[in-house]
């Protein structure tokens, strides 16, 4: 079995040929392989002339070029490469192929009908490998570069920082720890524990800067003390060495009667131990301001780089500071409930929740009495429609009323949400009593179809239901436009709450179009009588209403109400899709984290646990 391939017309070199060569006999080999499966080949042997072919398919095709390595892989994937040998060239029965023989000589040439004759001998008297030198190869070879890797060791900040988070403290031990040098070193007498002076807290403040600015400023240090400029993230504020060795600020303000700490203070580095005590010292000191006054404070003495963005790393850390104003630990917002994206009925699942109270009184007469009105307030949980009932005071009884009411304009709902009002509480125990008299051998049927399944929000979990927030929000809106500051009657506050109604249940439930040819923006009214509460009625011709017979009628009717239908999963459901707030995920709380306990009392009255 034989394979061959005319080279490209484009100019490749030799050795290229030769490994093309070799790739052709991996994929012949992969081929015979295949197609002699039920036979057990134990081992198979590649033969190559060319030692560079045989080099590089020896070699990590990483240090080969592209045209090399591309190959060299394939040729690795299909082969063995233990399994290539190298064959001398005039014992290769390939050359007579691609050299060609005259007739006279191939029908008595042996190695092209029989191989080479080695193959007939024992494997150990099989021609010896022969290796090629790497220069033959290194054409096509990638070049090495050395890489030479600098890494400089940064000194640690100094450990009497982290003795305390209070600076006055770590002063004192700087103190206390100079006082120990100098001793040693028979510079001083002074004994070592005794309280210590301003003039040496200033020297250890100092020396605490002189040390943060040889750790973070080391390299500018060098480049200012040989009269070289500055670095370029320093340039702008033009730092120089004074007397003392401390890198400070020299600015623009070196004509300016004001102190000299103003007008050149100190540099510090934003991420340094030293920069986060001072932020903290000067913010206990100041009373808790915000970061813009302890800017201005610390800038009397020190210019901090980045310093608004590390003085509000600081004061997020501040546990008095967030005591007053602390942030609920809020996780992204959970996805909607399958209630509020399955299309049913409208009213089937409802949310209910109350509003007020508003002023009323009986009649319009001088001198009445002025009693108090709530409103409850009754939301679809699919078209978000609104459905307004007006009530004398919280209480079940008052409560059932307005839900019959309800039931009786709506149709039977399946389920009812609320939050864990009193008078909810106490309507869900009323109706199951009422339906475990009606669970008798008469009205059993009767009344498992008809049963209310009610939902309690768990307590302090208002943004549960949202959507009744909304509804009473909007309810309530429009009702103090329209009254104002009078006083209607129960009945005159009715029939404004039943505009109220008609106004919320017209809203579009989806963006509105500019273009004259798309459809009438669908509201929750649609789903209610077909058509917005508000819309202007249509006139009809009786005579082209007759002439439709009742079934086509019903069809035309089922096609419209479905019509609504699709329309609302495609332009308000998939309008749900984002999150409003709440987009940021946090990690869940952990045992042994710190934490407040929100309760209905003032914040700073909040325990801690």
């Amino acid at each position: 079995m034989g394979k061959s391939k005319i080279a490209p017309a484009k100019k490749i070199s030799v050795p290229r040929l030769e490994l093309c060569g070799a790739w052709l006999l991996a994929r012949l080999l992969a081929f015979a392989q295949d197609n002699l499966s039920a036979i057990n080949i134990e081992k198979v042997t590649a033969w190559s002339d060319s030692t560079v072919t045989l080099h590089w398919i020896r070699s990590s095709t990483s240090r080969l070029k592209t045209f090399v390595a591309n190959r060299v892989s394939k040729i690795q994937d299909q082969t063995l490469v233990e399994s290539w040998r190298h064959v001398p060239t005039n014992d290769n029965p390939t050359d007579c192929a691609s050299r060609g023989l005259r007739p006279d000589l191939l029908a008595g040439h042996d190695i092209w009908w029989h191989g080479p004759p080695f193959l007939r001998q024992p494997k150990r008297e099989w021609p010896v490998e022969s290796t090629v030198s790497p220069i033959s190869c290194s054409e096509e070879e990638k070049e090495e570069k050395p890489i030479t890797l600098l890494s400089q060791g940064k000194e640690e900040d100094c450990r009497l920082l982290y003795q305390s988070d209070n600076l006055p403290k770590v002063l004192r031990l700087t103190v206390y720890w100079l006082r120990l040098r100098d001793r040693l070193g028979k510079k001083s007498s002074l004994p070592i524990t005794s309280p210590p002076t301003t003039d040496e807290m200033d020297r250890a403040l100092r020396s605490l800067v002189r040390w943060t600015q040889n750790i973070y400023f080391s390299d500018e240090e060098k480049e200012l003390s040989m009269g070289k400029p500055a670095r370029k993230h320093l340039r702008k504020l033009t730092p120089f060495l004074d007397d003392d060795h401390l890198l400070r600020v020299g600015g623009r303000l070196g004509y300016a009667e004001i102190p000299y700490n103003e007008k050149h203070p100190l540099l510090l580095p934003k991420s340094a131990r030293l920069t986060e005590l001072l932020i903290d010292f000067t913010h206990r000191k100041n009373g808790h301001p915000g970061p813009q006054t302890i800017q201005y404070l610390l800038r009397q003495n020190y210019w901090i780089l980045s310093s608004r963005s590390v003085i509000k790393q600081r004061i997020h850390r501040c546990i008095p500071c967030f005591r007053a104003k602390p942030r609920l630990a809020q996780p992204i917002m959970g996805n909607l409930p399958s209630f509020r994206i399955s299309q049913i009925k409208p009213f089937s699942r409802t949310g209910v929740d109350f509003a007020g109270p508003f002023q009323v009184k009986a009649a319009m007469i001088r001198k009445i009495k002025v009693t108090k009105a709530y409103i409850c307030i009754f939301v679809c949980m699919v078209t978000t429609a609104v459905h307004i009932e007006l009530v004398s005071d919280l209480s079940t009884p008052l409560f059932i009323a307005a839900l019959d009411r309800f039931i009786g304009r709506r149709g039977r709902c399946t389920d009812i949400y609320s939050d864990c009002g009193t008078n909810f509480i106490g309507t869900n125990r009323y109706l199951q009593e009422v339906y475990s008299i009606l669970k008798g051998p008469r009205c059993v049927e009767n009344a498992v179809d008809n049963q209310i399944r009610w939902h309690f929000n768990p307590p302090a979990y208002p943004h549960m239901g949202g959507l009744w927030v909304a509804a009473v929000k909007s309810t309530k809106t429009l009702l103090l436009r329209i009254i104002q500051d009078r006083v209607l009657t129960y009945e005159e506050l009715n029939t404004v709450l039943h505009r109220v109604e008609s106004t919320l249940n017209s809203r579009p439930l989806s963006s509105m179009s500019s273009d004259p040819n798309d459809f009438q923006v669908l509201t929750a009214g649609h789903f209610l009588n077909m058509a917005p509460l508000v819309s202007v009625p249509a006139p009809h011709d009786p005579v082209e209403l007759s002439s439709i017979s009742r079934s086509k009628r019903w069809s035309l009717i089922q096609q419209i109400h479905q019509h609504f239908w699709i329309r609302w999963q495609r332009e308000y459901v998939l309008s749900l899709h984002e999150r409003s707030k709440w987009t940021r995920p946090n990690p869940n709380l952990q045992v042994g984290d710190l934490v407040l306990v929100n309760e209905p009392s003032a914040p700073l009255t909040w325990p801690t646990a």
